[in-house]
């Protein structure tokens, strides 16, 4: 028994000896940086589309795997500006779902699928005296012809850009990147 007294008196001093250490040694020393530098290092922290060269502010939601792929889901935000017309969609003003892939198009002119395409003369000039010219500019006022390529733009996982289809029905991609693309069905031109 009196072992055990000897025990308990032993293992109250030592705690009571370890109670009065300070917490200082317990924590790490840490020093923040001043609010301005710490505001200037968020920015090394956003991803900027090589592209457009603007920052991608997206909020992932879920992640899909299947066998052979997988793709996430996310609410993105465009940080290029809002225009005037532009309408809101079901997420607001300059917010988009994004799951997986999406190709957009803007129609100039003609709708390229609607209309068939006016072959642009190789040396298009105003001023120029060629009958080639002159009759596409009277075929381009008169006809019900599309005489400039609709554009499209794709954002795919970390790959975007632009492209446009030529008049062989072949796409010209617009940015610098080597990417590969293949139409899947027949486009008459």
């Amino acid at each position: 028994m009196k072992k055990k007294i000897i025990l308990a008196a032993a293992l109250m001093v030592a705690h009571t000896y370890t109670a009065q250490l300070g917490d200082e040694n317990l924590l790490p020393n840490i020093t923040p940086p001043s609010p301005e530098a710490y505001s200037l290092g968020s920015f090394g922290g956003l991803e900027v589309g090589e592209f457009t060269g603007s920052p991608n502010i997206s909020i992932p939601l879920l992640h899909f795997k299947g066998s052979n792929f997988g793709t996430d889901l996310s609410l993105s935000y465009t940080t290029s500006g809002i225009r005037v017309d532009e309408k809101d969609g079901q997420f607001g003003l300059g917010w988009a779902l994004i799951a997986g892939g999406v190709i957009n198009r803007i129609v100039r002119h003609k709708d390229d699928f609607a209309y068939s395409k006016l072959p642009i003369p190789e040396n298009l000039n105003a001023g120029s005296s060629d009958p080639k010219v002159a009759q596409f500019f009277y075929d381009a006022g008169n006809l019900n012809k599309d005489t400039e390529a609709d554009l499209f733009s794709f954002n795919a996982g970390n790959i975007s850009g632009q492209f446009v289809i030529n008049n062989k029905g072949q796409i010209e991609l617009l940015s610098k990147d080597n990417l590969k693309f293949e139409i899947l069905h027949d486009i008459e031109y």
